[in-house]
C-alpha cells in the first residue's frame, strides 16, 4: 500500500512536470513570437533590427541546446521556425536591402562594428553547436547562415 502510494505520487509529479514543461515551452514560443513581431513591424533601423534579432536568436539557441531530449528540442526549434517565418524573412529582407545600399568603406566599417558587438561572440560560439544538434532542421540551417552572413560577410551569398 505504501509503495503504491509512493509510486502514484512520483507518477503524478512526473506528469505534472511534463505538463509544466509543455506550458513553459509554449510560453517561450509565444514570447519569441511577440518579440519578433515587434522587431519586424517596429520603427527600428535595420541595424537595430539585426541587433534585436541576434539577441532573440541567441536566446533561442540557448533554449534549444538546453533540451536533453532531441525530439522535444527539434519540435521546439521547428515550432519557432514555423511560427516566426514571416517575421524573420521580413527582418532579413530589410537588413539585406540596407546592406546592399552600403559602399565598400561602409561595409568594412559595419563588419568591424559588428565584431565588436557584445553578442557577436555568443553567435559565433553557439551557431556551430546549434547547427550540429539541429542539423536536420532546415530552419536552423537557413537562419543561422543568414545571421552569420549578416554579421560577418555583409550579406553576400
Amino acid at each position: 500500500m505504501r509503495q503504491s502510494l509512493l509510486f502514484f505520487s512520483l507518477l503524478s509529479v512526473i506528469l505534472f512536470n511534463s505538463g509544466c514543461a509543455i506550458l513553459k515551452s509554449d510560453a517561450r514560443l509565444d514570447a519569441h513570437n511577440e518579440i519578433l513581431n515587434k522587431i519586424a513591424n517596429g520603427n527600428l533601423s535595420a541595424e537595430e533590427k539585426l541587433d534585436a534579432f541576434a539577441k532573440d536568436f541567441i536566446l533561442l539557441m540557448g533554449e534549444g541546446l538546453d533540451f536533453t531530449n532531441p525530439k522535444k528540442g527539434y519540435k521546439f526549434v521547428n515550432a519557432y521556425g514555423k511560427q516566426n517565418k514571416s517575421s524573420i524573412n521580413k527582418i532579413f529582407d530589410e537588413i539585406g536591402a540596407w546592406q546592399k545600399g552600403m559602399t565598400i568603406p561602409q561595409k568594412l566599417a559595419f563588419v568591424n562594428n559588428m565584431r565588436k558587438k557584445p553578442y557577436s561572440k555568443d553567435v559565433m560560439q553557439l551557431v556551430p553547436k546549434f547547427r550540429k544538434k539541429y542539423k536536420q532542421a532546415e530552419f536552423v540551417r537557413n537562419v543561422s547562415k543568414r545571421l552569420t552572413r549578416s554579421l560577418i560577410t555583409i550579406g553576400k551569398k
